[in-house]
């Protein structure tokens, strides 16, 4: 056995062991398998090599050639799909079809290679010993498995001389520097010193042992998920409080924390091997969680798990990949019990609930006591006009003219009507409060409802001139004319009430497309810009409830607004121009269904 054949001899169970002892760092590693199957299809070469050197007839050698082919085409597709975990793309294994293009193309050519003399042709003898007589595609079916190797030993330096970290840097580098050796040796060993009648005793497959130390060191530097358990385990993992599951690149759980085992009842045991899917079986959830895994990514969300004993827990869940060299190893979840956390959000919950049912209360019981103070201030009035003039009938009845009694009878039927109006506001205010407000709709001319409503009005003494305006094509609309003369008499009375004596209160109507505009318009104080949104409100006055200077209770734009929302229509109040308030409001003419 000449030292070729040594070497050739040796590198065979370096190779392999330099291969297993990686592969037993991580067996799920895809990093690590690949690096295994790499150094196999060397060992493969090798013997093919050490055949074809200690080979005594032509056919052995030719034998030993083929199979030494065999090692090194399926070398390209290794290092080419090795170089992907590296690099950060190694979802894409989990594509078969990417296996099947890969060793198949060069498994092809394998083929074509031994089955035809194109590229192994015969076997010569000479002084030397034997030589291989090669074919046209001997050199170019060679320099694609370089190709291959070279293009990817480019890629791993690219990318290493990109990374920030130096360390990482260092070690891509490394990577790279590796492959590209054992590349150049051989070109330089196999095909140029030749041409110089030079016969090296190291060949390009003696410097894949080098090869082979150097990528080994690399890869098991590069923080494996067995590194990263091991380290986690000792210092951090029994300390955390919140549930802690480390996961492979695949999904499945290699270890957790014992805050996992006392969150969730399951031992260590029970856990390991299986996927997070054990805890989160609701449709969608684990779904979302397999499609992170398979593109390596993280996420964040609230979610449903079921622990042993069949009950949910609310938790908040951090789904980490922790990587290497742009390369998935692996994944820590964090999860975050809720459910204490969502129990004082319901007790806060609660808490303000009460707190707002109190307020409600006592805004409730301010309003009644404002009602009670202003209808005992409004039935003051009343009260002491039928006192005043009624004792003054009795006592002084055959003293007093038919005029005084006539003045006296006018007074009291005015202060009977304002009592009566007071009366009839709070019943309106109460059935609104109470129910929905009913409507009868029916056929009814606008002007004919302006005309009644200020016939209403003029009956409670106001000293005020009523003008209406409205359009010659007045026709008929379908509203509830018994509500909406309700809100022109509000108006009217608003109008005539803050106006000064004698002054104009103009009424009109306009026909807006399928929409009946009614306006009232006064010549009065006007409303200032902060209460013009308020007035609407129930019991809201612009004056002090108990010190207003006209009478009323402050209900009549409230009931004037449920009225006309009960139409869908609008109501609204606009400063008018020289002084005064516009206040109108829109109805539909001819509502749906109605």
């Amino acid at each position: 056995m000449n030292a070729k054949a040594a070497i050739a001899l040796l590198t065979i169970p370096i190779n392999l062991g330099i291969g297993l002892f990686v592969l037993s760092r991580d067996t799920r590693g895809a990093a690590n398998r690949l690096f295994f199957v790499l150094m196999v299809f060397i060992a493969i070469w090798g013997v093919g090599d050490f055949i074809s050197l200690v080979g005594q007839t032509p056919a052995v050698v030719m034998l030993g050639r083929k199979v030494a082919a065999a090692g090194w085409f399926f070398l390209a597709p290794t290092t080419f799909l090795y170089t992907l975990t590296l690099v950060g793309a190694g979802r894409y294994l989990k594509k078969r079809w990417l296996f099947l293009v890969s060793y198949g193309t060069f498994a092809v050519l394998l083929i074509i290679a031994c089955a035809t003399g194109l590229t192994f042709r015969s076997i010569a003898i000479t002084s030397d010993g034997f030589h291989l007589v090669g074919g046209p595609l001997r050199i170019p079916m060679q320099a694609i498995t370089v190709l291959v190797v070279l293009a990817c030993s480019v890629v791993l330096l690219a990318k290493g001389l990109r990374l920030a970290d130096k360390m990482e840097m260092e070690r891509m580098v490394l990577m790279g520097l590796a492959i590209l050796l054992p590349v150049v040796g051989t070109v330089f060993v196999e095909v140029l010193v030749p041409y110089k009648g030079i016969r090296p005793v190291v060949s390009g497959l003696d410097l894949t042992m080098i090869m082979a130390a150097i990528m080994a060191y690399a890869v098991t530097q590069t923080g494996l998920l067995s590194d990263v358990l091991a380290s986690m385990g000792r210092a951090v993992l029994p300390v955390m409080k919140d549930p802690v599951f480390v996961l492979n690149p695949g999904g499945l759980i290699e270890t957790t924390n014992p805050a996992a085992a006392l969150f969730t009842s399951y031992a260590e045991d029970e856990l390991r091997g299986s996927t997070l899917q054990k805890l989160f079986p609701a449709d969608g959830q684990y779904g979302g969680m397999a499609k992170s895994i398979e593109e390596g990514l993280g996420f964040e969300a609230a979610l449903e798990c079921v622990v042993k004993d069949g009950s949910q827990v609310s938790v908040v869940m951090d789904f980490v990949p922790v990587k290497r060299h742009g390369t998935v190893i692996g994944f820590v979840v964090i999860m975050h019990d809720m459910s204490a956390a969502l129990d004082l959000i319901r007790m806060q919950e609660r808490e303000r609930m009460a707190i707002r049912e109190v307020d409600m209360q006592r805004e409730y019981s301010n309003e009644l006591k404002n009602i009670i103070d202003v209808a005992n201030h409004e039935l003051r009035h009343p009260a002491s006009v039928f006192k005043g003039y009624t004792s003054t009938l009795i006592n002084n009845w055959e003293q007093l003219d038919r005029h005084t009694v006539h003045d006296f009878l006018q007074a009291l039927d005015m202060a009977s009507d304002r009592l009566a109006r007071l009366t009839v506001d709070l019943l309106d205010t109460s059935y609104i409060e109470s129910s929905e407000v009913q409507l009868a709709y029916g056929e009814v001319m606008p002007g004919a409802l302006l005309a009644s409503a200020i016939v209403e009005v003029g009956t409670r003494g106001f000293d005020n001139e009523f003008e209406i305006a409205g359009e010659e094509n007045d026709r008929a609309i379908r509203v509830d004319a018994e509500k909406i003369g309700s809100v022109l008499a509000i108006l009217l009375d608003n109008a005539a009430k803050f106006s000064p004596a004698r002054s104009c209160v103009e009424a009109s109507f306009r026909l807006k497309g399928r929409t009946a505009v009614f306006s009232v318009s006064d010549r009065g104080r006007g409303v200032p810009d902060g209460h013009r949104e308020k007035i609407f409100q129930r019991l809201y006055q612009v004056d002090d409830a108990l010190h207003h200077s006209m009478p009323g209770l402050g209900l009549g734009l409230y009931i004037a607004a449920k009225i006309v929302d009960a139409h869908r229509g609008w109501i609204i109040m606009e400063p008018r121009e020289g002084g005064g308030s516009v206040f109108s409001f829109g109805v539909p003419i001819a509502p749906e269904g109605k």
